[in-house]
């Protein structure tokens, strides 16, 4: 059972919905560095949110809540 709720997915879901350059390769190194099970084409990284660990999501929604404001 994960620790983050729909609400919480929803919201990482909708940051992720036009990723950068950036975002994709940040996304995809915590893909693979937690071995997630993922595609990926000439067309974007393909993954279920809903099957990520909660490891990944916490990667992600830093990345997203903390580390890409500073960037931008």
């Amino acid at each position: 059972m994960s620790i983050y709720t729909y609400k919480d997915k929803l919201w990482l879901y909708e940051q992720m919905k036009t990723p950068t350059e950036d975002d994709s390769r940040y996304i995809l190194m915590y893909l693979k560095k937690n071995d997630e099970t993922y595609t990926e084409n000439r067309n974007g990284i393909f993954f279920d949110l809903e099957r990520l660990s909660d490891r990944t999501i916490d990667a992600l929604m830093m990345y997203y809540k903390y580390m890409k404001p500073m960037v931008e």
